[in-house]
């Protein structure tokens, strides 16, 4: 299954967001300012269109995650811990929020994986199928 990250997936948050977008060029535009106004809403735009690329995938024998920054293909098997980033202690969890988790393989690589902007059914099958991964390969998992 493929997931697609949304603006409004978050709540009333998109919604302030593109308030803003909207409200915040248009003001600086009647005061003159054009040109801030415009690169703002390039960057806007440059934002949105970024958001709406990430996506999160599960098939039978891999996870792809698609971050802001970074994307990895994991194969199922090679996934030896899930944890979440309030269970890393500090400083771990106050750069990483409470709907993120770290993916760490057999060779010791840490991916990342945030969920914020995926909505409640992307997250609620992200822990289906690492809890999957637990009875299958006895993957150790803190969720």
């Amino acid at each position: 299954m493929e997931y697609r990250a949304s603006l409004f997936a978050t709540g009333y948050f998109g919604y302030m967001l593109v308030a803003a977008s909207v409200l915040i060029p248009l003001l600086l535009a009647t005061a003159g300012a054009i040109v801030p106004a415009v690169c703002l809403i390039s960057v806007a735009f440059l934002g949105l269109w970024r958001l709406y690329a990430r996506k999160m995938r599960f098939s039978t024998t891999s996870f792809l995650y698609d971050g802001w920054f970074t994307s990895f293909t994991v194969s199922r098997s090679e996934i030896d811990r899930v944890v979440t980033s309030t269970s890393l202690g500090y400083p771990t969890d106050r750069l990483h929020g409470p709907s993120e988790y770290c993916v760490i393989t057999r060779d010791g690589k840490k991916h990342w994986v945030s969920l914020l902007f995926f909505g409640v059914t992307a997250s609620k099958v992200f822990r289906e199928e690492i809890a999957d991964l637990r009875r299958e390969h006895g993957t150790l998992v803190d969720l």
